[in-house]
């Protein structure tokens, strides 16, 4: 891949999940509750892997070496999803963990 195509990657797979997960806020749903708490944690999980997958596009694209702002951007928003969503992914887990 070219460095302009790998930069649009890493930036873009930080974005993408906290813009959907603003998306999915301001939406009106409707009233199907259950269809509502499902995709928001499908969403969740995917922006965590998402996430996870930009930290290390990241790491790698710094030591190569130049400039340090693309990917230290990628790195804050991509932390800062982490931070947002992770006690969400952690509350699931660890309620399916300890059973009904």
């Amino acid at each position: 891949m070219t460095e302009r195509v790998r930069t649009f990657l890493v930036v873009g797979l930080a974005a993408l999940p906290p813009i959907v997960l603003v998306v999915m806020n301001s939406l009106a749903w409707g009233s199907d509750l259950d269809r509502i708490a499902l995709a928001y944690r499908l969403v969740i999980y995917v922006g965590l892997l998402m996430a996870l997958a930009s930290i290390v596009l990241a790491i790698r694209q710094m030591r190569r070496g130049g400039s340090y702002t693309v990917p230290g951007l990628s790195l804050v928003i991509a932390l800062g999803f982490i931070v947002w969503v992770g006690p969400d992914a952690y509350l699931d887990f660890a309620a399916a963990i300890s059973g009904p």
